[in-house]
């Protein structure tokens, strides 16, 4: 198992000011990862602030150019060994990836719940693939 400290966390957002410290403060509790990236991808409220507060480190789009240009632009802006990209979708659940990198690059992900009892962590995992920074 890789180290957490090798993984880079990317975090593609748009006007999830509400959430995205949260998120980013959950995360770096939960293990030291390499960093926490945020990739603001045009948002019109204090999303990129918020992410900065919380101590990610916050790359902005000036205009929305869509989940798959964050991701790429998350992934060019990595310093990790490997890459954790949290899905896309609605930030304001409360939902936090923490995650473990295996020998086979795949990484098991524990949902944590910042609404509780919404989900049951202890049930709530799953694979996905991780990709090697380049």
């Amino acid at each position: 198992m890789a180290e957490p400290g090798a993984v880079s966390v990317v975090i593609p957002a748009c006007n999830e000011s509400a959430a995205i410290g949260g998120v980013v403060r959950e995360l770096l509790s939960a293990a030291r990862w390499r960093e926490v990236l945020v990739i603001d991808d045009g948002s019109t409220d204090e999303t990129s602030a918020r992410a900065t507060e919380a101590g990610a480190r916050v790359i902005r789009h000036p205009y929305n150019k869509g989940n798959g240009a964050a991701v790429k632009s998350g992934i060019r802006a990595a310093t990790g060994d490997f890459v954790i990209v949290a899905p896309p979708g609605n930030l304001t659940a409360g939902l936090v990836l923490c995650g473990f990198v295996s020998a086979a690059n795949t990484v098991t992900i524990r949902i944590i719940n910042g609404t509780a009892g919404a989900i049951d962590p202890a049930s709530a995992t799953f694979g996905i693939a991780v990709l090697p920074a380049s």
